[in-house]
């Protein structure tokens, strides 16, 4: 027992260490300071649509105001990143939403106080934190988001605790939650949900008269603090201060730093709950009044955009009808014209690419990532076409093309573009030959169908797809399938997206019969006469 003495004499040289810590000085950010930031950057994400940093910052606003015991407001923040990660197309996000509100859940039930476990409340709000926590895991294990799986597992854990204490005969699963919970965070090493997991078993361990576990993960729970540097670690501190406190019958010291630390609590939340209530106030007033003025922003944003490529739509169907005219008047000719021929492709390259650099430097001009994204997508269009004068250029045949090489090319430089994995599956026949202007309508088809894999597919998800292209009588079949969340085949075909609307236009130029599918993935089947 004399070891649990010495544990207790360095904890209580932690908490003496940690008293005098200086201040944080004018170069760190004050609380208020960070809930300005916090508000200004929720309206700025709001301005521009930024879905994926709403659903941020209103988790994290969420946990400020229940901080502050503003758990109204707080809700309202949790409703809405939760409305937005639903919907959102990057479904990883969902995930993460849910391990905050099953927290949000679990903090309300701290409110009960110990021995009610009666209430019809209580047990609504339990259910709902298991609810929450087990939807977190499930999503999380979709999406490959093994972090928030084990804080998931780590939630359940501490739900289970929590009503171990209540009733001893309850709460069995804990070891269970334990294992799951240190088994990711072992795997992603998370040292934090480590400590974190340690820290809760080991008030279940003590209750059980599990003696040899606790003392054990008490060992490893103080060396690991040793090197932590988390501000969380004041609250590790403090329950290993109870859980010493509870071996050694100090009861009384337990109490004692229990109502020490809740009357500082009450007083940090009551400073911080004006502080919030100002600042949220002011938030919900801009907001108001810049209603307009983001409409028409985004208007004007839109209009940029439509107007761009419409610009860049114009240019590609005149390259297109040009190149189209000049090799239909060059079939007449003879051989001794071929090398004109050649050198015409050269330069109707060289001009797709001086275009390309137009573009790219007018994108460096602009403010707004909408615009940005339209140029940058047109780009990648002007490319694939300029791509194909290349190999037209450099190519022994004139006015066809090898499409496995082509595409194969393409493929590539696509995945360059677009800094990100793409594993790409071709069953091209290697002699299959088209006109150039069916290659042109088949390049851009496939450079819409990859980009649009590669932008709506997770970061954290290799991007896969399967492109096949071979003759059946009279037909040419393609068919394209990717790894990613799929979309409805209605919707697709409603969609006014200018790429959607690009697949669907060159799928009837080319005289084809077109379909989508939505199997373990997006999939696109296209027919056309050779």
């Amino acid at each position: 027992m004399s070891r649990f003495y010495l544990y207790f004499l360095f904890l209580w040289c932690g908490f003496s260490a940690i008293s005098q810590l200086p201040e944080p000085d004018q170069g760190q950010m004050s609380r208020e300071d960070y809930i300005v930031m916090l508000i200004d950057s929720l309206k700025y994400s709001e301005q521009h649509s930024d879905t994926a940093e709403i659903i941020r910052y209103s988790a994290i606003l969420t946990t400020q105001f229940q901080s502050a015991r503003m758990h109204q407001r707080a809700e309202e923040y949790l409703r809405t990143s939760i409305f937005f990660a639903t919907n959102y197309s990057n479904q990883s996000y969902f995930s993460e939403v849910c391990n905050r509100a099953g927290m949000f859940v679990y903090t309300k039930i701290r409110q009960f106080p110990n021995g009610v476990v009666d209430s019809t409340q209580y047990f609504k709000m339990l259910d709902s934190t298991f609810y929450w926590f087990n939807t977190a895991i499930s999503s999380g294990l979709v999406n490959g988001k093994l972090g928030t799986v084990g804080w998931g597992y780590r939630g359940l854990l501490q739900t289970t605790v929590k009503l171990n204490e209540f009733d001893l005969n309850k709460g069995h699963d804990a070891p269970q939650y334990y294992s799951k919970s240190m088994e990711y965070a072992l795997a992603t090493g998370d040292e934090e949900l480590v400590i974190s997991t340690h820290s809760l078993y080991i008030g279940y361990c003590l209750r059980m008269n599990n003696q040899d576990t606790a003392f054990y993960l008490i060992d490893d729970l103080r060396n690991r603090l040793s090197s932590m540097k988390n501000k969380q670690k004041l609250s590790y501190y403090l329950r290993l201060h109870d859980y010493l406190a509870t071996v050694n019958n100090l009861d009384t010291l337990i109490t004692v730093r229990k109502l020490t630390f809740d009357y500082f609590r009450d007083v940090t939340a009551a400073e911080h709950s004006g502080e919030l209530y100002e600042k949220d106030q002011l938030y919900e007033v801009s907001k108001t009044k810049k209603v307009l003025s983001a409409t028409e922003d985004q208007l004007s944003s839109t209009s940029m955009v439509l107007y761009i490529s419409l610009g860049a739509l114009l240019i590609i169907s005149l390259l297109l009808a040009y190149v189209y005219l000049v090799l239909f008047k060059n079939k007449k000719l003879s051989k001794r014209n071929e090398l004109l021929l050649k050198e015409q492709n050269h330069r109707v390259k060289n001009n797709l690419q001086m275009i390309s650099s137009l573009l790219s430097l007018q994108s460096q001009k602009l403010l707004s990532t909408d615009a940005k994204n339209a140029l940058s997508d047109s780009q990648l269009r002007v490319n694939s076409v300029a791509l194909l004068h290349r190999m037209l250029y450099e190519g022994e045949q004139i006015g066809q093309i090898n499409l496995r090489e082509y595409l194969k090319t393409l493929v590539e430089e696509i995945r360059f573009s677009a800094h990100r994995i793409i594993l790409a599956e071709l069953d091209i026949n290697e002699n299959l030959s088209l006109k150039i202007e069916q290659s042109t309508s088949l390049g851009l088809i496939i450079n819409e169908l990859i980009t649009n894999s590669a932008k709506h597919i997770p970061d954290e998800v290799e991007v896969k797809i399967q492109l096949t292209i071979k003759k059946e009588v009279g037909k040419l079949l393609l068919s394209y399938h990717d790894n990613g969340p799929g979309v409805d085949p209605d919707v697709w075909k409603r969609s006014e997206s200018f790429g959607n609307q690009l697949i669907r236009i060159q799928s009837e130029q080319l005289r084809g019969d077109y379909q989508v599918s939505l199997d373990n993935g997006f999939s696109y089947e296209l027919r056309m006469a050779v």
